[in-house]
């Protein structure tokens, strides 16, 4: 595949992975660009299966009680969720402009009061993982329903709306190398993980580690026998 990729360079350099100059690789960026439109196009394809019976539910709720405008197109995990107070706290809205999503960062952080039923909804969608709740504001009127969209449209729905999850989920190219450094960490030794990793700072690894779910399940069980 190597060779074969080698062989495609049109300007017959020595580069493998060739950029769009003769002389430099491929950028990063490219890279960046691409495995992000990647992830985008993986998540909208699961995005079908987050319009449910319970989706419509609470979006009718949030859409009654959110006042946003219908413009506007809100998302958040449960990181965003205040079971205490009952709140949801934004710091960001969407909106889409032709084939372009734009996000519009709020001056203030916004935050949104739901009655208990609703938070409870909130609470058990929200926490099943990866499930991000998305509420587009002309959703006040009409709930979408995929079946009565266009394939195409339907595929512009998707593709946008996994490139929100995808941002909402704060997954990006560079944040492989962050899970790498964070799943590898603790089977072999720290200064055998770097020379893999390529950082010189024992505190770029710490900086760089984040519990997995494996780690966590580990802790827990830890918890339970000890605690």
């Amino acid at each position: 595949m190597l060779v074969y990729l080698h062989e495609k360079n049109p300007f017959q350099t020595s580069f493998i992975f060739y950029g769009l100059e003769a002389d430099k690789p491929v950028r990063v960026e490219t890279l960046e660009k691409y495995t992000e439109k990647a992830l985008a196009e993986i998540f909208g394809e699961d995005v079908s299966n987050f319009f449910t019976r319970e989706r419509d539910e609470i979006v009718k709720a949030l859409a009654a009680q959110s006042g946003i405008q219908s413009e506007d197109i809100i998302a958040f995990t449960k990181d965003n969720l205040d079971i205490a107070n009952k709140t949801i706290t934004l710091s960001h809205s969407y909106s889409i402009t032709g084939n372009v999503l734009k996000v519009s960062k709020a001056t203030e952080k916004r935050v949104l009061n739901v009655d208990s039923v609703l938070m409870k909804k909130l609470v058990a969608f929200c926490g099943k993982q990866p499930y991000v709740i998305i509420l587009r504001g002309d959703e006040q009127k009409k709930l979408i329903n995929l079946n009565e969209l266009g394939e195409k449209e339907k595929k512009k729905l998707l593709r946008f709306w996994g490139e929100i999850i995808r941002k909402e989920r704060n997954i990006s190219f560079h944040g492989f190398r962050h899970f790498f450094n964070s799943t590898i960490r603790g089977t072999v030794s720290d200064e055998t993980l770097r020379l893999q990793t390529g950082h010189t700072d024992a505190k770029m690894t710490d900086q760089y580690d984040h519990i997995t779910d494996d780690r966590g399940d580990q802790l827990r069980k830890a918890v339970q026998a000890h605690i």
